[in-house]
């Protein structure tokens, strides 16, 4: 998934540049990151390889296509003496969210799992929140493996939820922002003969003494 992030920056980037307009794969990226977090909610514990990693990818490169766009918007929009304000706003929330969110994950992650492995015995809370993934079924006797697998599948699936709720809600934002080309903002390069023709002319000596 983080190959596809890096992959669709990189080309939004460049078609960005050709184009001039961010908001076409903002919206684009938005929409194509909550198909793929649609389809990670329908993963179950038979899940083909290919499909998990198929849908990461996709998700992925929504999430590539749409990330540099906030700060695009801000180095566009903005005058010149609050880019530097307005870029650091939007790198300070994409952190602070991101850090958020994995609180909030683990959370929803740990709740989901002390609810639905409450009928194993042995198994409490404070020992899931102890465990690892890697280790998870080591706790659990070996007659409880599918239950605890599927259980596992469907707290994760969850998370997903959220995360799905949360790239539907955000198209809310982007539609809001303005279209701004970016090229307007980019100087023009003066020909060789206009940046001649602006050079002051050179007085004589005999306008000089004139003057």
């Amino acid at each position: 998934m983080v190959l596809s992030i890096v992959v669709a920056s990189i080309l939004t980037g460049v078609l960005t540049s050709r184009i001039g307009y961010y908001m076409p794969f903002l919206i684009l990226g938005i929409c194509v990151t909550a198909v793929g977090a649609g389809l990670l909610t329908t993963l179950s514990i038979n899940t083909l390889a290919g499909q998990w990693i198929g849908y990461q990818i996709l998700y992925g490169y929504g999430l590539g296509s749409s990330f540099q766009a906030p700060n695009m918007a801000a180095q566009t929009v903005l005058p010149r003496n609050e880019v530097s304000i307005g870029a650091s706003l939007m790198l300070f929330a994409q952190t602070l969210l991101g850090a958020v969110s994995v609180s909030v994950g683990q959370n929803v992650l740990l709740n989901q799992l002390a609810k639905r492995l409450a009928g194993i015995p042995g198994i409490s809370p404070r020992l899931i929140q102890g465990t690892g993934a890697t280790d998870f079924l080591k706790l659990i006797p070996a007659e409880y493996h599918t239950a605890a697998l599927e259980a596992y599948n469907d707290s994760l699936r969850v998370c997903f939820e959220v995360g799905l709720i949360m790239a539907c809600v955000s198209i809310l934002g982007a539609l809001c922002m303005e279209w701004r080309s970016v090229k307007k903002n980019i100087p023009r390069e003066k020909p060789e003969g206009e940046r001649a023709a602006e050079k002051p002319k050179e007085l004589s000596q005999g306008e000089i003494s004139t003057a």
